[in-house]
């Protein structure tokens, strides 16, 4: 498989995106934080950019998140292929960290 030089996404670029992590299996929160507003905003305030890579044909097979809004880079429970790509490269849990957040709803 031939792939195009990494790429910025844009607003545009939403569905594609939402897309591929729900067939990743991943957990999209629409209403809140994953939600199309939360994210034209994020790119409009200039915290986030968000690179994508494609096949020669078009299809959007990767996504990475470039961001500081004030929140930590924390992995859900479930994401167990993410937890693996961080200790593979390094990193570790540290014991004895709880996160907690305060939000308007569980989609935030």
């Amino acid at each position: 498989m031939k792939l195009k030089p990494p790429g910025r996404l844009i607003a545009h670029d939403y569905p594609r995106i939402m897309a591929l992590w729900q067939a990743a299996g991943l957990h999209v929160r629409p209403k809140g934080r994953d939600s199309r507003e939360a994210f034209e905003r994020q790119i409009a305030s200039g915290i986030q950019t968000v690179i994508g890579i494609e096949t020669e044909q078009g299809d959007l097979i990767g996504v990475v998140l470039v961001t500081h809004d004030s929140r930590k880079g924390l992995i859900e429970p479930e994401n167990t292929v993410s937890l693996k790509l961080f200790q593979a490269t390094g990193y570790s849990e540290w014991p004895g960290m709880h996160y907690l957040s305060k939000r308007r709803s569980s989609d935030a």
